[in-house]
């Protein structure tokens, strides 16, 4: 048959023509069917019972089904359309493309379809299964993060104050599987401890994580090259997984979780309209029973959940996590005094560096245990702190073993 299909019309012009007798070279100026089009329709026509005036009297339907019949019936598509559902799995993975499962298939049954059809067959597939898990997202591959735009709220139990909180959402894109939880704030230790309980949730480390252009995670925002604050490289190279910053004002770019906050403005906010939270560790076991029957449930068209697909598909393409515990760590810049001392202005305590760097501009970095002190990217002088009594970075840490986790602060606790 002829590469193109050609519309109804025209068929039945072409067979009334050749009723009429007329030469090749006429019927092709009539109708701008090129020569090999008009060989072999006439093949088809002449190896069919009907003949050209029987075929003139059937309906378009009933003439396609004749001209063009169904390819899905042929035995050896029957076969091809067989294997789809386990490609599906295998496209999920790293690496996987379709020419390599069609050179798979082709080992196996040499006679079947070429790579081209193997292609258009699959679109086939993938249409008449209304698939809802977007193959280009690999698994194992990403985690994306947002903040809905609607904030949940606690209430005072003495003064009956309505206090905002911010709601975080994490999605696997390959499998949908989704986690949330509410924070007090955006800010770097409570988004930090947010994805600590995402990949603590997932039970593994994607590849990378791609978030929005928060202050929390960015320090300067770019549409080609961002550049990550030091909190959030140091979290980063903990976890052994890189940082995706999305373009700013391009949604698109992180479309799957968009739509994840979305639905779960149905299935979490919703069945907490009526009812009144004093604390987060109470809000948060509600969230994540509503979040695990959320992922339980099945897709809208489809026999198969989050949950099931997260199973199947990507809890085993996602890296350990670390044994040893992410401590926060805070930096500033100071310069080296005379007498080779660098103040910690948090702390209002000095440590010494070597005299080579006397009246450079060095960076310290902090933590609750250990301060060091770097210059050009190197490290000049490490110090247990000392003289620490207050600021942003608490003595009570809390580390979940096992997990990699780090709790900062009582007031982050589930």
């Amino acid at each position: 048959m002829a590469n193109q299909i050609i519309s109804m019309t025209k068929l039945k012009k072409f067979l009334k023509l050749s009723l009429e007798g007329k030469s090749q070279r006429q019927i092709r100026e009539l109708t701008g069917m090129s020569r090999n089009t008009i060989i072999k329709y006439r093949e088809v026509i002449h190896k069919h019972p009907l003949s050209e005036r029987e075929l003139l009297k059937l309906s378009d339907k009933e003439l396609y089904s004749i001209v063009y019949p169904a390819s899905e019936d042929k035995p050896e598509h029957d076969i091809l359309y067989s294997l789809f559902p386990q490609m599906d799995v295998q496209l999920s993975r790293v690496g996987v493309t379709k020419l390599m499962l069609w050179e798979q298939y082709k080992e196996n049954y040499p006679d079947g379809v070429q790579y081209s059809q193997f292609c258009e067959h699959y679109r086939r597939y993938e249409k008449s299964q209304q698939i809802t898990c977007v193959l280009e997202h690999k698994a194992g591959d990403k985690m994306m993060v947002d903040y809905a735009g609607k904030k949940l709220h606690l209430t005072d139990p003495q003064s009956g104050e309505i206090r905002p909180v911010e709601f975080f959402v994490a999605i696997l894109p390959c499998s949908q599987y989704t986690y949330a939880e509410a924070s007090f704030t955006q800010q770097t230790p409570d988004f930090l401890h947010c994805l600590s309980n995402a990949l603590q949730w997932f039970g593994g480390v994607p590849q990378a994580i791609v978030t929005d252009n928060l202050k929390p995670s960015v320090n300067r925002s770019s549409k080609y090259d961002p550049e990550i604050n030091h909190s959030m490289a140091d979290f980063a190279t903990h976890y052994d997984t890189a940082v995706l910053p999305t373009r700013a004002r391009k949604p698109k770019d992180k479309a799957l979780v968009e739509s994840a906050v979305n639905i779960l403005y149905t299935r979490v906010y919703a069945p907490l309209h009526d009812k009144v939270f004093y604390n987060l560790a109470e809000l948060n076991k509600t969230i994540r029973e509503l979040v695990s029957k959320h992922n339980q449930q099945n897709f809208q068209g489809k026999s198969t959940s989050r949950q099931q697909q997260f199973e199947s598909m990507e809890r085993d393409t996602l890296k350990p996590l670390p044994l040893s515990c992410f401590e926060l760590k805070k930096y500033c810049l100071a310069k080296v005094h005379p007498n080779c001392h660098v103040m910690l202005g948090e702390d209002k305590h000095h440590y010494s560096v070597p005299y080579q760097y006397t009246g450079k501009k060095v960076e310290i970095g902090y933590t609750s245990q250990s301060v060091e002190i770097y210059y050009k990217y190197e490290r000049i002088a490490v110090h247990q702190r000392t003289g620490y009594s207050s600021g942003i970075l608490p003595t009570n840490l809390t580390c979940i073993p096992g997990t990699g986790i780090i709790i900062i602060g009582a007031r982050n606790i589930l």
